[in-house]
């Protein structure tokens, strides 16, 4: 294997880690929305109860 090719294989991988951990933070980010609407709309159930 060459030189360049042990380089763009680095580069390669390098770019799929990245890929996967953004891929991750956008998914962790959605869900963290998700979960501030439910616990505001229950938090507004609780409201209307009381």
């Amino acid at each position: 294997m060459t030189e360049t090719e042990k380089l763009t294989k680095q580069r390669n991988l390098v770019a799929a880690a990245f890929n996967a951990i953004e891929d991750k933070s956008l998914r962790l980010a959605m869900n963290a929305e998700d979960n501030e609407k439910k616990l505001a709309d229950a938090f507004g159930e609780l409201l209307d109860f009381i």
